[in-house]
């Protein structure tokens, strides 16, 4: 794999091949014989005081690419904490460089909001429906902030709506790689957000319903979409720390939604504020690099 010491070394980057080994050998405390690699294979460096001077440096030294590193693994002995805070350490520098690197920064706060406003509207169109189709039965007003402890909706709406997240990775695997990443993330805040419009303005239940259809189609495509970028757009030391960190910030808008539905603001109200989250996340979708076709070595 690019990055990997095998490809350093058949690349003949002999120099960062041995920096890359010292480096992860010092984060998990491995203590390394001192090593070398040429074009030839890796030669183990001669100790002045070499106990097996019978033995012939020349017959064996030369070990082939791609062999298994002759080295002393001495792995230090840690206790559970200090393992424990070694991983913290490591993270917290990471997560730390996300933000001080001007082009990750650049990447990691509009990834983010993405991040946030996929799982805000998708699970934000669940629980719409759920409210709209409770308002549908006549017990409620729209802007009512009464609570029942029986549902007062026909589950069975759902099995109609369902379908429009399968629709919606459908689309997603066909087009990302024609209308590339920003292209396909923008698009699927624009139809969430015209859905989250049409929810705002509908004069009809009808109108309503078809506009929570649109909502749920678009809030599933942003969560699709969004998952190709953050494995693209950073390199392979800092891109699980990046992808979890985005995660994390889904999870918030996926809480956040259910105490917006169920707040005293009225639907058109909800979808105005689910419309402009939307039309910010398009905003960024636009300012992220574009990977589809380029080389992310």
């Amino acid at each position: 794999m690019p990055e990997s010491v095998r490809w350093l070394l058949e690349v003949k980057k002999y120099d960062e091949a041995e920096d890359c080994i010292k480096l992860y050998a010092k984060l998990d405390g491995t203590s390394l014989q001192p090593f070398q690699f040429n074009k030839r294979g890796l030669f183990p460096h001669e100790h002045e005081n070499n106990d097996n001077d019978d033995h012939d440096s020349n017959s064996s030294s030369v070990i082939s690419i791609g062999s298994s590193i002759p080295y002393e693994k001495e792995r230090k002995k840690r206790g559970t904490i200090q393992k424990f805070m070694h991983g913290i350490s490591i993270w917290w520098r990471k997560t730390k460089m996300l933000f001080i690197d001007e082009e990750m920064f650049a990447t990691t706060i509009p990834l983010a909001w993405i991040f946030f406003v996929s799982c805000f509207t998708l699970y934000g169109s669940i629980f719409v429906q759920a409210r709209v189709f409770k308002i549908s039965s006549g017990n409620h007003g729209a802007g009512s902030s009464h609570h029942q402890l029986e549902c007062k909706f026909n589950f069975t709406q759902y099995a109609f709506s369902a379908p429009a997240e399968f629709l919606s990775t459908l689309l997603v695997v066909l087009t990302t790689d024609v209308q590339g990443r920003r292209w396909n993330i923008f698009t699927s805040c624009i139809i969430t957000a015209i859905g989250g419009v049409m929810m705002a303005v509908s004069p009809t239940h009808g109108i309503l319903e078809v506009a929570i259809l649109i909502f749920r189609f678009g809030g599933s495509t942003i969560n699709v979409a969004s998952w190709m970028p953050a494995t693209e757009l950073y390199n392979t030391e800092y891109r699980a720390t990046a992808f979890s960190l985005c995660y994390v910030f889904s999870r918030f808008g996926a809480a956040l939604s259910a105490y917006v539905v169920q707040s005293s603001l009225t639907i058109p109200e909800i979808s105005i504020i689910f419309t402009v989250s939307c039309v910010m996340a398009a905003g960024c979708a636009l300012s992220l690099r574009e990977t589809v076709g380029k080389d992310i070595n």
